[in-house]
């Protein structure tokens, strides 16, 4: 298969875990080899992403299990950071960890997360399927067939909340105008009554979490619905209810937001340093800690698609240098000067309102000429190589001249509350129906009528509690049909799955089961039904033979007293001669 050779990393603090998935994948696959990597504080775990870069693995095992938020850091690094050979990433957790860390783990771009057991078969089977899709070994556990509807939900990252609606973040992308359900923290509160939302933009720009930045107007109450019974009186009462919960909602939620103004924490400045040997994550702290929003690139891959997505009010571009005797040559794209003068050439062109300042360290020359020679006044150069301190004083001298805006939204909406990433606030569910067509305790087939890219998860909450991850498999699935890697599950939630296959499984057999004895009781019930006709037949006949028998018993006495009544009549006496 073509996973020969290859080569899978563990960072983590559980070496007992390690050993027992190290077993699995040499009893299943010996040709991939494991090897585990830990950091002891938040700077080295960090740097952990050195090391992947550096062996260019298959793929990446992080367990959350332990400074859980140092490793979801990593994990958003290692997701978020550009590679010529980028390879997944699989989170492990444990299993009393909160539902919340998990659902955090799938918004940090981690497509497959599983929960630490003694079965470890799915925990591999997922990693050989992202490695090479569709060419793990066969999982041997029952597939029913079967067709379910069922309404899952796509997992969003909320940015803030207004007066009139949501700005949140989503690997799925959604049309203007659509109208969509959301479960969010307000509906639970019950500050807004409804889940109905209608989308009003979107797009690529200005992007912190996910893909698409995705601004939604609150639908506040779900529409009236009337009858063909309802009289005008009653609709027009209806309607009345349906305007005076709005108002109350609105009221509402202007107060929550009025509440908590303090709480809330605008976006820093953007910052995107594009460095080839990464310093920030050479033993300095985590990289969002320092009060600003870093973006650390090795090299740009879509200049045009990555400026839109940061909008960096800042860059700094590290100009490449010459490699030393002997060292392997650079991975393309080049930080050279080319590349530089593109920067600045989209950045006039394409986006004319957003005039970040440059900083080009291993400048050739003054700032003063690279300002020239590019057409570029915002630009400074230092001839050093990067230095993050020198970059950070730089940018706190920059952050005075900025004037930011917060407002992504072109229209007034009021208070404004921005969410922190690491509050369950910040974490919203996009109601999807989807159909299943086929499902096992491992994987599963289904269909959706909305475009969805490999990678996107989908939870599920019933008929079991777990995670869809759509993947890649040639011979089970095509658009609108879709292949997934059932993940996200603890042990008590497998065994719920497995009733579920079980019961489809044999759903089937049983009903046929049920259909020969049905059968069965029918043709007994048809037997009794006619043993029972037939007695009552033969009481009718006996009851009606008896009746006649009385009857001509009854005609036979009348007969015979009739004959004795002739007989017994008196003769009238003879005349009696008279004397002469």
């Amino acid at each position: 298969m073509a996973t020969d050779g290859k080569k899978v990393l563990y960072l983590g603090d559980d070496s007992a875990y390690f050993k027992v998935i190290a077993a699995e994948f040499q009893r299943l696959y010996p040709e991939i080899k494991l090897e585990p990597f830990s950091g002891s504080s938040p700077d080295t775990i960090q740097g952990l992403i050195l090391k992947v870069r550096l062996l260019k693995p298959a793929l990446v095992f992080v367990d959350f299990s332990k400074n859980t938020d140092d490793y979801i850091h990593l994990a958003r690094l290692l997701v978020r950071t550009n590679s010529n050979k980028p390879c997944p990433v699989i989170g492990l957790h444990d299993f009393l960890s909160p539902a919340e860390q998990l659902k955090e783990g799938y918004l940090t771009g981690v497509p497959l997360n599983y929960i630490k057991s003694g079965e470890v078969f799915d925990v591999v089977f997922g990693a050989v399927n992202l490695i090479s899709p569709g060419q793990a070994k066969e999982h041997g556990f029952a597939t029913a067939k079967m067709t379910e509807e069922i309404t899952p939900s796509h997992l969003c990252k909320i940015g803030f909340i207004h007066g009139k609606g949501l700005h949140f973040e989503s690997a799925i992308n959604f049309s203007q105008g659509e109208e969509l359900r959301i479960k969010h923290h307000w509906i639970q509160k019950k500050l807004i009554p409804s889940t109905l939302v209608k989308v009003k933009k979107t797009s690529g720009s200005l992007l912190y979490y996910s893909k698409y930045a995705i601004d939604v107007d609150f639908g506040w109450v779900d529409p009236v619905i009337t009858s063909d019974t309802d009289t005008q009186e009653r609709i027009d009462e209806l309607k009345g209810e349906r305007e005076h919960s709005v108002t109350k909602a609105k009221k509402a939620l202007e107060g929550w937001l009025t509440d908590n103004q303090d709480r809330s924490q605008a976006k820093s400045i953007r910052v995107l340093v594009v460095d080839r040997l990464l310093s920030f994550y050479q033993d300095l702290p985590r990289t969002d800690k320092y009060g600003y929003s870093l973006r650390i690139q090795p090299f740009i891959q879509d200049l045009s698609k990555e400026i839109d997505a940061l909008q960096p009010q800042v860059i700094a571009f590290a100009l490449d240098l010459p490699p030393e005797k002997g060292a392997a040559p650079l991975e393309a794209p080049m930080n050279d000067m080319d590349m530089l003068n593109k920067i600045i050439q989209i950045l006039t062109n394409k986006f004319t309102e957003l005039s970040p300042y440059i900083v080009v360290f291993n400048a050739p020359s003054s700032s003063k000429e690279l300002q020239e020679s590019l057409k570029y006044p915002q630009l400074m150069a230092y001839d050093g190589p990067l230095s993050p301190e020198v970059l950070l004083k730089m940018a706190s001298l920059f952050e005075k001249k900025i004037q930011i805006s917060t407002d992504t939204i072109t229209t007034a909406t009021g208070n404004k509350v921005f969410v922190k990433k690491s509050s369950p606030m910040s974490i919203g569910d996009i109601e999807q129906v989807i159909s299943i067509t086929q499902i096992s305790e491992t994987d599963a087939v289904f269909t959706c009528e909305r475009d969805l890219p490999e990678g996107s998860t989908l939870r599920i909450e019933t008929p079991f509690v777990g995670y869809f991850t759509v993947a890649t498999h040639p011979q089970l699935s095509k658009p609108p049909a879709y292949y997934a890697l059932i993940n996200g599950i603890g042990e008590t939630e497998k065994k719920s799955l497995r009733r579920y296959v079980n019961a489809i499984f044999f759903k089937d057999h049983d009903a046929a089961k049920l259909a020969e004895m049905e059968s069965f009781q029918n043709l007994n019930k048809a037997k009794w039904q006619e043993m029972i006709d037939k007695q009552k037949l033969e009481l009718e006949k006996a009851e009606a033979d008896k009746k006649k028998a009385e009857i001509e018993k009854e005609k036979a006495e009348e007969e015979k007293l009739q004959a004795a009544q002739k007989t017994e009549e008196p003769q009238a006496p003879a005349e009696e001669k008279k004397e002469d």
